[in-house]
């Protein structure tokens, strides 16, 4: 919160975040919630269910947890496709499927 307001150094107990660290958190987590935004963007094209469903089933791929409503075997090619990618992103990381694709990312 101190970092968003501006301040140049952030306390957490008796330890200093260095800005790198939340910079780099911050980008994780926004990469994170646009990949998770278009999959749901995709699914709510190409399938048929509700769009709290499909943000269940995608954050769940995403996630790597298992759950699911039952209905991923009614899907359609594509969004089948779509989950199988966000199961891989979320185990592998990805970022770390970005830096294999691009190279280094710094």
């Amino acid at each position: 919160r101190g970092f968003l307001k501006g301040h140049q150094r952030v306390i957490f107990g008796r330890s200093e975040i260095p800005s790198e660290v939340i910079v780099k958190s911050l980008a994780v987590l926004l990469t994170y919630l646009g990949v998770l935004f278009l999959a749901v963007i995709v699914l709510r094209f190409t399938e048929n269910f509700e769009l709290g469903a499909l943000v269940f089933e995608s954050i769940s791929a995403l996630s790597t947890v298992g759950l699911s409503l039952g209905q991923t075997g009614e899907f359609s090619p594509v969004g089948k496709l779509v989950l199988c990618f966000l199961m891989l992103a979320g185990r592998f990381g990805i970022l770390a499927m970005i830096s294999a694709g691009i190279g280094s990312v710094s």
